[in-house]
């Protein structure tokens, strides 16, 4: 949830005028708890309402992917973070699709007394015709639902072998798509049908990328990847953009990798990167994001400036006055 100061900063007003209009208007939910001792904080369905009802926000329709073809880059802790920042800072609705049988996103984001044997994945939809809409777990943060994974989800890929990757996850997605502004894909570093049918769904595809010569090389590999299936199944080519993680200042070779990157990708290059930090990986340890922790302030702002060219609402704002 956001604190009072940060909602009435992002809908430009005083703290004091954000109190007047939760006060003045009971159907804005706030934590009653937190305002008790002297602090409020808003839910994401509250800044949702301000934003679209005092300036006047409209929220995209975005499929979103994190991917890589090597592993290590940052995939699922960039999308969890994404997600859920989102949704607090935004009001944005999200749906993550974990697509990895190694359920990181899944065992993150479920309460701890959620039974994973019980939950139903993307092997279930594809093996027993379950509807998507059967299978969605809201999880532990507001705005943020999920459609889970676990271990036997290796088994589905073998299943969509014949199936056309331009309408798979297309199909699937249809019933619920409508009820997102964001969906991500949580994808491994592999290579199948299924991550294929991502690609060939997604509308903005991030390539991710540690600061080496291999993570370049993956990246590169993987965008040549999308760019076959695309043309080879008549699927627009989405957006993609190549951000470079664990970036050191100080190293050697974060800087080597950067110069790299910049002659690889060109223009397709991100023009931030995220900062090595012990911080972000502390603090997934601890199952919480680094909005929860007392995380150095630089690695907050990195991560809010990637999630505001995922939602770009401040230009948007600005367009609006």
């Amino acid at each position: 949830m956001l604190s009072a100061s940060e909602t009435s900063q992002l809908l430009s007003i005083s703290p004091a005028r954000l109190k007047q209009i939760l006060k003045t208007h009971p159907e804005l939910e706030y934590d009653r708890t937190s305002a008790n001792n002297g602090s409020i904080k808003i839910p994401s369905e509250t800044v949702r309402t301000l934003l679209q009802t005092r300036n006047g926000i409209k929220y995209p329709k975005e499929i979103v992917m994190i991917a890589s073809q090597k592993g290590g880059t940052g995939k699922t802790i960039t999308t969890l973070i994404s997600a859920i920042r989102l949704a607090e800072k935004y009001g944005c609705r999200c749906l993550i699709i974990d697509l990895d049988n190694e359920a990181h996103s899944t065992s993150f984001l479920l309460s701890s007394d959620k039974d994973i044997s019980q939950v139903k994945t993307m092997l279930e939809i594809i093996k027993d015709g379950e509807s998507i809409e059967n299978c969605i777990e809201k999880t532990r943060y507001g705005g943020v639902d999920l459609l889970p994974a676990k271990g036997l989800m290796r088994r589905a890929d073998k299943l969509v072998m014949s199936a056309n990757p331009k309408t798979l996850l297309s199909k699937i997605i249809k019933p619920i798509q409508n009820r997102y502004d964001i969906i991500f894909f949580d994808v491994p570093p592999t290579y199948g049908r299924l991550i294929e049918s991502a690609y060939c769904t997604a509308t903005k595809i991030f390539l991710t990328t540690d600061p080496s010569a291999f993570g370049v090389e993956a990246a590169l590999m993987t965008q040549q990847d999308i760019e076959t299936s695309c043309e080879e199944f008549d699927v627009r080519l989405p957006e993609i953009k190549v951000l470079m993680t664990k970036y050191n200042s100080q190293r050697k070779a974060s800087k080597d990798a950067w110069e790299l990157l910049l002659t690889t990708f060109k223009d397709s290059v991100l023009p931030l990167n995220i900062r090595d930090s012990a911080e972000v990986q502390n603090s997934i340890n601890d199952g919480k994001t680094i909005f929860e922790t007392k995380t150095s302030q630089d690695i907050r702002t990195n991560f809010d400036e990637f999630v505001d060219i995922i939602f770009p609402l401040q230009q948007q704002m600005t367009s609006l006055q």
